[in-house]
């Protein structure tokens, strides 16, 4: 039955009421699969299986889960077509207004995007994209951003073909044509898909030797090297930013000595593991900053960017990457970098671990999607809060399981250093909302007033 409105002001506010409900809808359920994925990403890697090796051994392959990450960003292609069978495909280039949300333009705290084995995806909204969410936000683009594509005049132009005999017989003598814009397409996107391969890989490795409250929390540290990036590009820092900066690398500071202090047995691990991370946050930063100008003119929705760069991360990651690793001189199986028949081995002969996988890999799917389809209708504050309760639900968890009566995980300890890393972890939250509020107010001009006043 059709409802009927009296005035344009009953329909505009039953919008707005449906737009609150998707958002919270979409961002419940965010804070569902993002806490899911990530604690999945830290627990893979204890469930023990049989493989190539002699006995029972943990599923400690970092690499193969970052080809799990990959596979599960190829699978929004899937979703794509669904999606295009349902709504129709409008198409919008990677700087295009249709593709921007509030993420764009201020910061906000880590997303995960769809998170990547814990790890980060810029896509969702945040890519998070990551993703592995996400933390996409975390900065703006440092650089020009591309030329805007009109999706009003690409309509405009697709009409006109229609009605237009001379356009048609062109496209149709030049069938050959379709694959070259593809494969440029593609080109454009291995920067970025070689970048996001060695963060999900580095951040991978950070999660076999640090608590994953501990990596949840460094991830504050992507702000600073974003940060240090814009300066040497010349941007200028506000006070806020200033401040925002202080609070969070004090903050990602205490988060770091409490992790060691916590465990001072294993804090060789401990600094081994922050170094990969840090490390990590580097190359996302610089990512982020940067893929602006490799992405310029892309002419792909998000969905089928997130799917191409997850179909080319696959081939990369199964033609090199994995088979390179095997070759390698390592502690694995074979005495090699990461065995990847050991890892196959494993989860045929350990139903449950390939379910965990299954899981994990169908998680970060319904994250990297949700995360897309609520990006415009989740504000920064928004994400900021669901980026908190995440990690302070993982933190819960995993201290409940370390105390449970289950054998499988051995989950967290509450140590006399986990207030101290509670400090740190509001210090950098606090953080990233003031540089978040240093972005409006340099927007809003406040400061050129106050100068000029």
């Amino acid at each position: 039955m059709a409802t009927r409105f009296d005035s344009v002001e009953d329909l505009a506010r039953e919008l707005r009421a449906t737009r609150r409900l998707m958002a919270r809808v979409g961002a419940t359920a965010l804070l569902g699969f993002g806490t899911f994925t990530a604690l999945a990403s830290k627990l893979i890697y204890e469930v023990r299986g049989n493989g190539a090796g002699a006995g029972n051994a943990a599923f400690r392959k970092p690499l193969f889960m970052t080809f799990a990450s990959f596979v599960a960003m190829a699978c929004c292609l899937v979703l794509h077509q669904f999606h295009k069978r349902s709504s129709g495909d409008g198409r919008v280039g990677r700087s295009g207004g249709a593709s921007h949300s509030e993420s764009d333009d201020a910061p906000a705290a880590v997303s995960a995007t769809n998170i990547h084995a814990g790890g980060a995806r810029r896509h969702p909204p945040g890519g998070e994209g990551d993703g592995d969410g996400g933390d996409g936000s975390l900065t703006e683009r440092l650089l020009p951003p591309a030329r805007d594509a009109s999706s009003s005049g690409a309509a405009a132009d697709a009409a006109n073909a229609a009605h237009n005999p001379l356009q048609q017989q062109q496209r149709r003598a030049k069938p050959a044509s379709a694959p070259l814009v593809v494969v440029k397409q593609l080109c454009k996107l291995v920067p970025v898909t070689l970048a996001d391969l060695v963060a999900t890989a580095l951040i991978s490795y950070g999660l076999l030797y640090v608590p994953l409250s501990t990596f949840l929390m460094l991830r504050h540290g992507q702000l600073l090297f974003a940060a240090a990036i814009g300066v040497v590009l010349r941007r200028s820092l506000n006070p806020l930013h200033r401040l925002g900066i202080s609070l969070s690398f004090s903050g990602v500071t205490l988060v770091a000595l409490s992790a060691i202090l916590a465990e001072p047995q294993l804090r060789v691990q401990t600094c081994a593991g922050m170094g990969f991370i840090v490390a990590s946050q580097l190359v996302q930063a610089a990512q982020l900053t940067f893929e602006g100008y490799f992405l310029q003119d892309l002419d792909m929705t998000p969905m089928v960017m997130v799917g191409a760069e997850g179909l080319l991360g696959i081939a990369v990651m199964a033609l090199v990457v994995l088979p390179l690793a095997q070759l390698a001189p390592g502690s694995d199986v074979g005495h090699s970098l990461e065995n990847t028949s050991d890892s196959l081995d494993m989860l045929r002969s350990t139903p449950h671990l390939l379910v965990l996988l299954a899981c994990y890999t169908g998680g970060l799917v319904a994250y990297n999607f949700i995360g897309m389809s609520i990006s415009h209708t989740v504000g920064v504050m928004s994400r900021t809060v669901l980026e908190t309760l995440r990690t302070l639900l993982c933190w819960g968890l995993t201290v409940a399981l370390r105390y449970s009566n289950q054998v499988y995980f051995a989950g967290e300890e509450w140590t006399p250093f986990s207030l101290m890393q509670l400090g740190g972890f509001v210090m950098g939250t606090l953080g990233t909302l003031l540089y978040g509020r240093g972005d409006a107010a340099e927007r809003q001009r406040v400061f050129e007033r106050e100068v000029l006043g």
